[in-house]
């Protein structure tokens, strides 16, 4: 018989990620699931260690659908804070999930 987990899902809207560090999700020591979205034309990179965003460091989200998952069963979920930054114009649209 096989072991099912379920996983209460939020997703709390667009996010509008911003050349400064934009904070994305807040710490939380009950999450075991995100996945992050980049639906916008401009690439972002993501700070999973609670620092603010820094362009060409942390986790690279291609434009146009770019996404990165985490989980407790690849072993690289953190509950600290997560933010965001671009290096384009304007703002740019993120779309967080995260699970607990």
């Amino acid at each position: 018989m096989n072991n099912v987990t379920y996983v209460e899902l939020t997703h709390p809207g667009q996010v509008a990620v911003t050349t400064a560090a934009t904070p994305v999700l807040p710490a939380n020591s009950y999450r075991s699931y995100a996945l992050f979205t980049n639906i916008s034309d401009t690439d972002i990179w993501l700070a999973c260690d609670g620092q603010d965003a820094v362009v060409g460091l942390a986790v690279y989200l291609s434009a146009y659908g770019g996404s990165f998952e985490m989980s407790i069963g690849a072993g690289n979920v953190t509950n600290r804070s997560i933010s965001a930054i671009h290096a384009g114009v304007g703002n740019k649209a993120l779309v967080p999930l995260e699970g607990q």
